[in-house]
């Protein structure tokens, strides 16, 4: 389990235009921000 303030593991997954995006293709270019919303889009 990482602590606040360790870097992020490298992972890939897709993107709202179905290509896969890594983790890495941002390192030094953009802030990254990741965000779950569960349920949405499910009907649930």
């Amino acid at each position: 389990m990482p602590d606040v303030g360790d870097p992020a593991p490298d992972f890939s997954l897709r993107g709202s235009t179905n290509e896969t995006v890594t983790l890495s293709q941002f390192k030094g270019k953009k802030n990254v921000i990741l965000s779950w919303h569960v349920a949405t889009f499910t009907g649930g």
